[in-house]
């Protein structure tokens, strides 16, 4: 757990460079500021989520404003890396949907991946036939027939 979040249970998480006091969080208020703030995406979250890695300011500086409270040094928060910054936003944004910090959420969703397989390798072991049909596809013939 990061030594950042300031309550799991709210999906706070500290932001010190930013005054003494401040965090961020992801509210309904948020949200709903961050959907206005691109109408034009469907899926506004993860719009956000991939701006955010890919740098986008713009995007950066309207998370920022919807979701940093308590700010005593603006909106800017000096000193931080843009990777360490978007650790934090992307925490409480995962904080207030998943109650997980962004890396807890990686590992739960690799582990359900790592689920998902282990159940399809165990339904073919357990259809024989179908297991003989796919060993003797090739790799592109599986997939047109996974589709």
């Amino acid at each position: 757990m990061s030594d950042k979040i300031i309550s799991r249970t709210e999906g706070t998480v500290a932001l010190p460079e930013a005054g003494e006091g401040a965090y961020l969080q992801f509210t309904v208020r948020s949200f709903e500021i961050l959907e206005t703030a691109f109408p034009d995406k469907d899926d506004h979250i993860s719009f956000i989520m991939k701006s955010m890695v890919n740098m986008k300011a713009s995007v950066f500086a309207k998370v920022v404003g919807a979701t940093l409270q308590n700010s005593t040094n603006g909106d800017i928060p000096y000193g931080l890396k843009w990777e360490e910054l978007t650790d934090r936003i992307m925490d409480a944004l995962c904080l207030s949907i998943h109650g997980r910090t962004g890396e807890e959420q990686k590992a739960f969703e690799q582990e359900q991946i790592n689920k998902q397989i282990i159940d399809r390798l165990k339904g073919i072991e357990a259809n024989p036939q179908l297991a003989a049909l796919l060993s003797s596809m090739s790799p592109g013939q599986q997939e047109q027939g996974q589709g």
